[in-house]
Formats: C-alpha cells, structure tokens, sequence
C-alpha cells in the first residue's frame, strides 16, 4: 500500500499493520491493486447506504418520516448489514 493510503485513518488496524510491514515494497501491480481497494470500497459503502435507504422508505407507513432527509441508527445499521453482505460475495474464495 502506497503512502498516501498508509495513514493515521488506519491506525490500530493490525492486519493492515502486519500486512505493510510484511509485504513492503510492493510492486507497481500490487501497489495499483492496493490503492484502490479503498475507492472500491467506499462505492460499495455508497451503494449498501442506497439500498438501505430504498428498503426503509419504501417498507415505511409514515410519509413524513420517508420524506426526511439523513440517516439513523436503523438506516445505518441496515447498511452496514448490506455491506458485509456485499464483502462476503467479493470476497469469497
């Protein structure tokens, strides 16, 4: 992982961690490959924090509160489901 992506936003991560230290340097396909990781990742995030908000509104007898912009706990919560949901498929093995 380059050192734009090897930042404080990552610490504590202890198999990033182990990973870094143990697979650096990197070749250049390797390092690309890495790098984008996170791009994939927040549009994954992106489109799980979507879905959520589709099956909320569109399951919510309240129109008021379907009209209401932002997240909650729930709509979160369902996201954050969604996305590991997401993950275990590309990354199965």
């Amino acid at each position: 992982m380059s050192d734009k992506h090897n930042s404080g936003l990552r610490a504590g991560n202890r198999a990033l961690s182990y990973l870094v230290s143990h697979y650096s340097p990197m070749n250049a396909k390797l390092e690309a490959f890495t790098d984008s990781l996170p791009k994939f990742a927040d549009q994954l995030y992106r489109d799980a924090q979507d879905a959520a908000r589709t099956l909320l509104r569109t399951h919510t007898q309240n129109v008021i509160i379907a009209a209401l912009p932002g997240t909650n706990a729930k709509e979160t919560a369902l996201a954050k489901s969604i996305f590991d949901l997401q993950l275990t498929v590309f990354l199965a093995s």
